[in-house]
């Protein structure tokens, strides 16, 4: 391959200046691609190349920052340190593109480099630093929040500092609450320049109700977990022993793993749905909207495990109650076992679309890549 491209550029060099209908050039993709020998092969033929941007005002460097490709990062870097200095459309800079994109790798590159210090209080078209960024995606980059060079003070066009943005009443997330916890050790503060108007207070109040009927929901759902494993804590599978003598009263199948597998799984659907409920039940005593938040969270995974436990419950317990080496009990625990297929699916479903970076530039890359 590399004899190939060596090849084209001895006869037609000027093809490092062609771009597609997306303005991208062969350097775009050997960045993209992480082609680092065609890039260096593409860079000693035209250097030039590595100042060229596509259609967002992306160069080479911003494509390989977004997607985290430190070494093609550093070859550019190395090769062409001006190329640092480039923005894009919205006049964010490699640093801004690194955050935007939840890349700690690449910003972690930009950062221990002396030369490119500059771009840590550079700000964009909407005056947002890279730290402000952090905090509007929720980025938990430890490096650039305690760095020293860091402006935690600075403001954007809409008057917000970086702590400001992370302590937005109306947007909850986990790793914002983080964010802004770690703002603070930091040392940030809250921007004096703003006050709170009738629209933040409307969003407030909507925030409040929705996370109320929100609460509702998951009570409901936690309650109905306690009461079933608790009923079956009591109706267990294959009765009692009615027989007079030492063993009156205790479960029958009380020697078969299936049925200790049962009783473990219920107890455990039913301290977890329990303290679910509990959580709820505290969550009314809280004024503070995050706080409220971060609870309902913890007694969502309480529920959604309790779910989880409910389910191993009610298939080992029917397997405890049937012959074992009968289809019948073995087509249950199949088609039971059905259900964490979906389990599975969902939660990590739920996982990519809630916690995990999404980068804003692969969105916009053809799908034919």
């Amino acid at each position: 391959m590399l004899g190939i491209i060596a090849n084209i550029l001895e006869k037609k060099p000027s093809l490092t200046e062609i771009a597609d209908e997306d303005g991208w050039t062969p350097l775009h993709y050997a960045a993209y691609f992480v082609y680092v020998m065609s890039l260096k092969q593409l860079l000693d033929s035209d250097k030039s190349a590595a100042y060229r941007a596509n259609k967002e005002g992306k160069t080479a460097l911003h494509i390989a920052a977004s997607c985290g490709h430190t070494d093609t990062m550093k070859e550019l870097i190395f090769q062409c340190p001006d190329c640092c200095e480039q923005v894009d459309s919205r006049g964010r800079n490699v640093l801004h593109i690194a955050v935007e994109s939840n890349e700690e790798e690449a910003v972690k590159l930009i950062l221990k480099n002396p030369s490119l210090k500059s771009l840590i209080n550079e700000k964009d078209a909407d005056g947002n630093t890279p730290l402000h960024l952090l905090a509007t995606f929720g980025c938990h980059i430890l490096s650039l929040i305690m760095h020293p060079i860091v402006d935690k003070s600075s403001y954007n066009t809409e008057n917000l500092t970086a702590l400001d943005i992370a302590s937005c009443t109306h947007r909850f997330s986990t790793l914002k609450s983080l964010v802004r916890r770690e703002l603070k050790m930091a040392g940030a503060t809250r921007g004096m320049r703003n006050v709170i108007s009738k629209d933040d207070g409307e969003r407030g109040d909507t925030t409040r109700e929705h996370l109320k009927k929100v609460e509702e929901t998951h009570l409901l759902v936690a309650a109905l977990i306690a009461t079933v494993t608790f009923a079956a804590g009591f109706s267990l599978p294959g009765g009692y022993n009615g027989i007079e003598g030492a063993d009156q009263g205790i479960a029958i199948l009380t020697r078969k793993v299936a049925f200790k597998a049962f009783f473990i799984t219920n107890t455990v659907a039913m301290v977890l749905s329990t303290s679910a409920v509990f959580i709820y039940f505290i969550t009314a005593l809280y004024a503070n909207q995050t706080k409220l938040f971060n609870r309902l969270m913890w007694a969502f995974c309480l529920t959604i495990l309790a779910m989880g436990a409910m389910m191993l419950a009610f298939v080992t317990g029917t397997y405890a109650a049937l012959p074992s080496s009968s289809g019948l009990a073995i087509s249950v625990c199949v088609v039971g076992c059905c259900f964490f297929f979906v389990y599975i699916f969902v939660l990590k479903k739920l996982y990519f679309d809630k916690i995990s970076k999404r980068s804003r530039f692969c969105s916009h890359v053809r799908p034919d890549l």
